[in-house]
């Protein structure tokens, strides 16, 4: 492993960072400068080959406990190991998995003042690292890694540490550390389990094409232990298929093992066993922990908020509305396409729209709508669309004014609208929300596409498949009387009405979690390839994607 611990010198963030402290609190003895004892016990103590991130800051710590240790209580060392521990799993960065390493070497060899000395400068890393994700996190934790810490965590953050270790709460203190939720105890749990299966030898299962039921297995062995070592086949049923000599048929037992198999990695359930799900099935535990770990990490992104919020989890295609802290509503739906991504952000519902025209974005005016008109001038009428003469005028262009042969889709001048109606676009519902992007909550007529296991089909925006259920509740809440709403869905006319009490909106992108209710492992497509190592610099598109 590349080591990339980095000493600091005396300089003026040190001063200017225990000047803030308070005085009560803590009386860090640094104005006289390093203490020759703390100095020398510190040095005695560092294991060989190591560095400190911060020296001055750890010999500052230690004279003001007198050299007393910090970590002595088992709890508080686990506490610190499970969270450096995911940061290392998640691979995005080598220092913490190099600091992680260290730690346990110390901690088997029983080498308690070493352990104790770099476990005070890895908590300080950690701070700081906790203190820039919130910035930086979009970058580090989809695909760019983490870059080199090299500031030291603020004032507050070190005061709040050290009054919590003098006031015998350092346990609750670093356990604070962790996000907020059920969700990151789960899928520790989660990696746990992970674990145990990366010490066994499991096997690879091979079949020539896509099995499909009613199919011969030639050599049954190898799905039959991948399905129940993962839990998706009883040991009971495993045990009286290999009572069956040689091969076997693809029988209703197995198949609806990999059904099962198949919906919690957000494949189709067919049963039938394609590239797609063998890829899943010999897919190592090892990646798995990375992915479980690394999405364990994007938990300190989103917000911990649970009570009246909308979370968009864009490859779960899915919609959950929380209600203190419990589901109110769920909805699949259909996200960006990877060459049109949905963007991560936080925003809320304001109005909704019931009969929404759509006005065409330019991009899907330039790369979409006019290559079709170029082919078939009818298209416009077709989809009940129209030319106006731009976005502040809409006086209407005639379609055989416009000599689309010659006609540049980037310097295209005009603005399309497509007239209300079930033939819409955007449906009969549009769920307004403040965004840069122009990204909104939107119904469809093509109802069949919610069907599909992979929905990464739009240009950007959401698709709700039960927006008309959407709408229900959010014109219950607003006291909107059933029969107006009524009204507003049997007419044609374009209605905008306020939700009054706003509703925060979140995208997430996580791809690995724990159900609540099952406790199964879930996975999902990477669609945008975040879980993977890319470099910087990101395309814009990326970027724009990512909200950075």
């Amino acid at each position: 492993m590349r080591v990339t611990y980095r000493a600091l010198s005396h300089c003026l963030w040190l001063w200017m960072a225990f000047a803030s402290l308070s005085v009560s609190a803590m009386k860090l003895e640094t104005n006289s400068g390093s203490n020759p004892v703390t100095q020398a016990w510190v040095a005695a103590h560092l294991p060989e080959g190591a560095e400190l991130q911060y020296p001055d800051l750890v010999e500052a710590i230690y004279t003001h406990t007198r050299l007393h240790p910090i970590w002595e209580d088992e709890r508080v060392r686990l506490s610190l190991e499970q969270q450096i521990n995911v940061i290392a799993l998640a691979d995005i960065s080598p220092w913490f998995e190099d600091r992680a390493k260290l730690l346990s070497q110390l901690q088997q060899a029983q080498r308690w003042r070493h352990f104790d000395v770099m476990a005070t400068d890895t908590l300080l890393t950690f701070l700081r690292y906790r203190q820039d994700v919130a910035l930086q996190g979009k970058g580090w934790l989809f695909g760019a890694g983490v870059q080199q810490i090299k500031l030291p965590p603020n004032a507050i953050e070190i005061e709040s540490m050290m009054e919590a270790w003098k006031g015998n709460y350092f346990l609750s203190w670093i356990e604070g550390k962790k996000p907020f939720g059920d969700a990151y105890a789960q899928m520790l749990d989660g990696i746990l389990t992970l674990q145990a299966l990366e010490a066994r030898d499991l096997p690879v299962f091979e079949y020539s094409g896509v099995l499909r039921p009613g199919d011969m297995i030639p050599n049954p062995e190898p799905l039959i232990v991948l399905l129940e070592t993962m839990g998706d086949l009883s040991p009971e049923l495993a045990t009286l298929l290999r009572g069956q000599p040689g091969g076997i048929e693809y029988n209703p037992i197995l198949v609806e093992a990999v059904k099962r198999f198949q919906g919690r990695h957000g494949l189709a359930q067919d049963g039938a066993v394609g590239p797609k799900t063998r890829i899943w099935l010999n897919k190592p535990a090892s990646e798995k922990v990375r992915l479980m770990a690394l999405n364990m990490e994007r938990l300190r992104l989103w917000s911990p908020q649970r009570n009246n919020q909308l979370v968009v989890n864009i490859p779960g295609y899915s919609l959950t509305w929380w209600s203190n802290d419990e589901v109110q509503f769920e909805s699949r739906v259909i996200v960006g396409r990877p060459s049109r991504r949905t963007p991560l952000l936080s925003s809320h519902l304001n109005t909704v729209v019931f009969n929404p025209s759509w006005n065409v974005p330019e991009s899907i005016t330039q790369k979409d709508i006019i290559p079709k008109i170029k082919r078939d001038t009818n298209y416009l009428a077709n989809n009940n669309m129209e030319i106006l003469a731009s976005w502040r005028s809409s006086e209407v262009i005639a379609v055989e004014s416009i000599d689309w042969e010659t006609m540049n889709p980037e310097r295209f001048p005009y603005r399309l609208r497509q007239s209300p109606g079930n033939h819409n676009a955007l449906g009969r519902y549009k769920f307004n929300m403040p965004s840069t992007d122009a990204i909104y909550l939107h119904d469809t007529p093509a109802k069949g596409l919610f069907h599909r296991s992979e929905r990464a089909l739009s240009s950007g925006c959401i698709r709700v498949e039960q927006s008309h259920n959407l709408a229900t509740i959010l014109m219950d809440r607003a006291g909107v009387r059933p029969d107006k709403v009524a009204d507003y869905r049997k007419s044609v006319e374009t209605k905008f009405v306020s939700v009054r009490r706003t509703v925060p909106v979140e995208t997430i992108y996580q791809t690995a979690w724990v159900d609540d209710e099952t406790g199964t492992l879930q996975f999902r497509p990477d669609i945008y390839k975040y879980d993977q190592r890319q470099r910087w610099p990101f395309d814009q598109e990326v970027l724009a994607a990512l909200g950075i």
